[in-house]
């Protein structure tokens, strides 16, 4: 019995301490721990813990402890029935919501998982308990006991009322908790309505019934014009317009009797400076705790200031619809335009409706939805409120034009809008491009630029000033550009076209200056006036340029236009206007003019004997002997090659022969050279103005004529023209004279002859041959026709006419799938060496659309050895431009293997002339194959002219000559034989060898 008093007499004591502590605990979590310790320290537990169960996996977690806690450690307690470890008293108590108490712990079946442990941890008996919260089992209370029935019934109903006083204090803890919530709402709401009514953008005041005045906000006493210590304290009678003081009782009446909700009132106040305000009233109604009528809170608006804001906003809305300048709005998530102003429709040239069916991209040809998206996020995750940047618009119509554009944000409760300023920025970019090309053209010019201000005062220049004139920037500023002494002055001032400047606002010249150190140069300058947007004069821009080489390189074209090369002396062109100029002269005075062809001899010889660079310097040194003789009335030219022509002021024939014999003379005299004395000799051919002819080009053809007689009769001869042989004479000048004619009427055509190979028969090339059937004297031989040609002048325009046709042609036979593979064309030495062959051959094969390898063309060995340098340059140029070069007649010149390596021939051919004597002279045929040698070894092909005989064929095609041409494979043919020809040597390469 004193065993058992002592025991209640603990848990009385036990339960008596925690109800003292859960009068004292201010924390909850306090709560747990101090049940169990007492329980175990004061109710003589074993063990106590409380734990509540994972919702998901149904296992109990322990919460806290005391006590024989090793028990509890890796213990498995579930509150799933459907678990071995879920049938403990536990699991019960949670699941029933009611006590479970076990006197013996191991006579339970209910506590078969557990028993071992109880044994180690001296545990007989147990009870759980629920603890509630909220009216739901919020967590379990279980205590163990040493002794076997230790949980009898008075032990139950204290443990029992223990675990309700538990609960007490969890839901007591709540209703703190939530008192404490809802007085902090409160105040939160308090502070919300004090902060809203003090910052309202609108008059706020509280108003008994009867109209008094119970506080106002800073905004009501600024729209009223008072300050808060002198407002009128009775709304009906203080503030408002007397007409409006019966409706102002009425509606107080009216809002006093409710019990809550809204009305609304408009009226007038006057202002304390007895102005009349125009006010829109919100009133609202406030009742105490019971529903009664406590006060009125009113928020006034000024309507004055409505309005005005509304017109304002009417206004801008109106300004922004109609600006030029594009103004949008579209969604932020679908990017779908919800508004666009008028400029927008007009820029874009959409219509509204159209534009909001589409999307911001639709607009956007540089952006698709990711790159948009990236550039926008600064502004979607709020990091930039603006962005700026150029884009491009692209219209209706397809147009494109730049723009700047100006994008925001705007929030509309929770949907998000872009908002789009843009400024067609075409005229900036255009304004911007000019500055910036300005400014490099300022910078990068080759020209020297000052800028000066309007009173001649220089403020910039450029680099290539400083480069032109050698004076810095330190130098020219604030130095003057005209016409005062600074680093721009010219020799000699402007005079009279300073006036011109200052009138025109312009000046161009050339004008000699100097450079700073002294230097004089030839300035090309030109200054302008710069103008303002009203046309005021602001400044002028002087533009400088060195020219000084330009100007000699100028002098020295004109001199090699009107003189040789070599000599010096005069050219054709340049001869034939000064003798034209004294047979004028000399008519006026009655006089006459001796014109004379001379002809060198001997000068083949020289240029075989020592090289053409030693004849070369013959010629410069007997130039200089003739320039000796030039006045205005003995004008003195060479022709070209050996030639040379003179004009003497005389009438007598006489005085002719002797000045043609002192020309001789000058021949005769031996000429000093690196490689010695060389003697050279002379025919001359004489004819008269005005006895044989008035007119140049038929002086010239007599002159030809006595100068051809003249060769015939032995070196050193001077023949006067005789009338005699007049048939000659007529016969060249009516092929002259038919020149331009022939090429007009067709008269000139061209015949082909192929070139086949030795190997196998077939085609290589056809090589063009030019042909005149003259209408009064029949056929006229090529080599007469280019001689002539070459002496009137016409053989350029013949040489491109023949180039024009020939490439015609053979885009005409590929067009038409003839075979052609190559074509040769026979050029002058006056035309190899013009300077518009390679310009004319290039013009040609892209006008028929020719390409590289498919034209040849064919120069002599005399042309190639003539101005070795000259002819090299040419031939490489020819060669960049896909043209083969052909040495034709080689064999016949002067045959140096030290010249002729420098040349990049592509074919070379040997002369008819050893072709005919091939087979009966064994000297011939050593040469001819040597030349097949050489060509072998300077890499290009060999073909032999002239071929009429099989033997020749046979004997050629032993030496391993690789092409031939001549009559025994076909005569020139006309252009539409061509192609039956080939079809023949397709179907039998070797046809011609049964034919002869």
């Amino acid at each position: 019995m004193d065993e058992k008093f002592e025991k209640m007499s603990r848990l009385y004591q036990a339960l008596y301490e925690i109800n003292e502590a859960i009068l004292r605990l201010e924390d909850e979590s306090h709560l747990f721990p101090l049940i169990c310790d007492i329980a175990v320290s004061l109710g003589g537990m074993r063990l106590a813990w409380i734990g509540r169960p994972d919702l998901e996996s149904g296992s109990m977690t322990r919460l806290v402890s005391s006590g024989a806690t090793a028990y509890l450690d890796g213990i498995e307690i579930f509150v799933d029935p459907s678990s071995d470890f879920g049938q403990g008293p536990t699991g019960h108590v949670w699941r029933e919501g009611q006590n479970v108490i076990i006197n013996d712990f191991h006579s339970s079946e209910m506590t078969d998982p557990w028993k071992e442990r109880a044994v180690t941890n001296r545990i007989n008996s147990c009870g759980s308990f629920p603890i509630f919260r909220g009216g739901e089992i919020f967590a379990i209370f279980t205590a163990y006991h040493e002794q076997i029935g230790a949980f009898d019934s008075d032990v139950v109903a204290l443990l029992d009322e223990l675990s309700r006083d538990v609960t007490f204090a969890l839901e007591n803890f709540d209703r703190n908790a939530e008192i404490e919530r809802s007085s902090s709402e409160l105040a939160a709401k308090e502070r919300h309505f004090r902060a809203y009514f003090e910052h309202s953008m609108v008059g706020m005041i509280a108003l008994t019934k009867d109209g008094m005045i119970l506080e106002a906000n800073s905004r009501f006493c600024e729209m009223l014009g008072y300050k808060q210590d002198e407002l009128p304290r009775n709304i009906v009678y203080g503030l408002s317009h007397p007409d409006d003081i019966e409706l102002s009782k009425a509606f107080l009446a009216r809002a006093s009797q409710a019990t809550g909700g809204y009305f609304v009132l408009d009226k007038r106040y006057i202002h304390k400076d007895g102005s009349t305000i125009r006010v829109h009233n919100t009133v609202g109604v406030v009742t105490d705790a019971l529903g009664n009528f406590d006060y009125l809170v009113a928020a006034v608006e000024n309507v004055n200031e409505r309005d005005e804001r509304r017109n304002r906003i009417e206004l801008l809305g109106r300004i922004i619809d109609n600006s030029l300048n594009e103004v949008l709005i579209y969604e932020a998530k679908s990017l779908r335009f919800t508004w666009a102003n008028r400029g927008s429709l007009i820029n874009l040239g959409y219509s509204a409706l159209e534009l909001n069916e589409m999307d911001a991209l639709a607009i956007k040809p540089d952006f698709d939805l990711a790159s948009f998206m990236e550039l926008a996020s600064p502004l979607l995750d709020k990091t930039k409120e603006i962005l700026v940047f150029e884009s491009v618009r692209q219209r209706k119509d397809g147009s494109r034009y730049p723009v700047e554009v100006h994008l925001q944000i705007a929030e509309v409760g929770e949907e998000r809008f872009f908002v789009a300023v843009v400024l067609d920025i075409t005229a900036r970019i255009e304004s911007r491009d000019r500055l910036l090309t300005a400014a490099s053209l300022f910078t990068n010019s080759r020209e020297g630029i000052a800028i000066a201000d309007a009173d001649f005062r220089v403020t910039a220049i450029n680099s290539s000033f400083t480069r032109i004139t050698g004076y810095s920037e330190e130098d020219a500023i604030d130095t003057y550009v005209a016409p005062t002494d600074s680093p721009m002055v010219f020799d000699g001032g402007f005079g009279e076209d300073w006036s011109k400047l200052l009138r025109n606002g312009e000046f161009d010249g050339d004008l000699w200056s100097h450079r700073k150190d002294g230097f004089g140069y030839l300035n090309r300058f030109s200054i302008r006036h710069i103008r303002d947007d009203r046309e005021m004069v602001v400044g002028y821009a002087g533009f400088y340029k060195d020219v000084t080489q330009e100007r000699s390189n100028e002098e020295r074209l004109r001199n090699a236009e009107m003189t040789d090369s070599l000599t010096g002396l005069m050219n054709r062109n340049s001869f034939m206007v000064a003798t034209v100029e004294l047979f004028e002269s000399e008519s006026k005075a009655m006089g006459g003019v001796a014109l004379l062809l001379v002809n060198l001899d001997h000068f083949k010889a020289v240029n075989e004997a020592y090289g053409y660079s030693i004849g070369d310097v013959a010629l410069q040194r007997l130039g200089s002997r003739f320039e000796a003789m030039i006045d205005p009335k003995r004008p003195i030219c060479r022709l070209g090659g050996d030639e040379f022509a003179m004009a003497v002021a005389t009438k007598d024939p006489l005085d002719a022969l002797d000045f043609a014999q002192s020309v001789l003379g000058l021949i005769n005299q031996p000429i000093e050279t690196e490689a010695g004395e060389v003697h050279l000799g002379a025919f001359i051919g004489i004819s008269l103005y005005p006895d044989d002819s008035s007119d140049f080009e038929s002086l010239f053809i007599l002159a030809n004529s006595a100068l051809e007689r003249a060769r015939h009769g032995g070196s050193n001869k001077i023949l006067l023209f005789d009338s005699s042989n007049i048939g000659a004479y007529t016969r060249s000048l009516e092929i002259q004279k038919s020149f331009r004619r022939a090429l007009s009427n067709d008269e000139l055509y061209l015949v082909y002859q192929p070139i086949v190979s030795l190997r196998d028969g077939s085609i290589r090339s056809f090589e063009a041959l030019l042909r005149w059937n003259h209408p009064k004297l029949g056929e006229v031989p090529p080599s007469e026709i280019i001689r002539i040609a070459e002496r009137s002048g016409f053989i350029i325009p013949l040489g491109n006419w023949i180039i024009s046709r020939a490439l015609a042609q053979l885009a005409s036979w590929h067009r038409d799938g003839v075979d052609v593979a190559m074509l040769s064309i026979n050029v002058s030495a006056i035309q190899f060496l013009d300077g518009s062959l390679v310009s004319i051959l290039g013009d040609k094969l892209r006008q028929y659309g020719l390409g590289n390898g498919v034209v040849e063309v064919e120069i002599t060995e005399t042309i190639a050895m003539t101005n070795v340098d000259e002819s090299q340059a040419q031939i490489e140029k020819l060669k960049d431009l896909g043209v083969g070069i052909s040495i034709d007649d080689f064999g016949t010149g002067y045959s140096s293997l030290s010249y002729l390596r420098k040349f990049p021939a592509t074919t070379i051919k040997i002369d008819q002339s050893f072709t005919s004597e091939l087979v009966e002279n064994v000297e011939v045929s050593t040469i001819v194959e040597s030349v097949i040698r050489i060509a072998d070894a300077l890499g290009a092909e060999i073909v032999a002219e002239g071929v009429e005989t099989i033997a020749q064929f046979e004997v050629l095609q032993r030496m391993g000559c690789a092409n031939v041409q001549g009559y025994l494979i076909a005569r020139p043919m006309l252009p539409e034989k061509v192609a039956p020809f080939i079809e023949k040597v397709a179907q039998d390469p070797w046809y011609f060898l049964c034919q002869e």
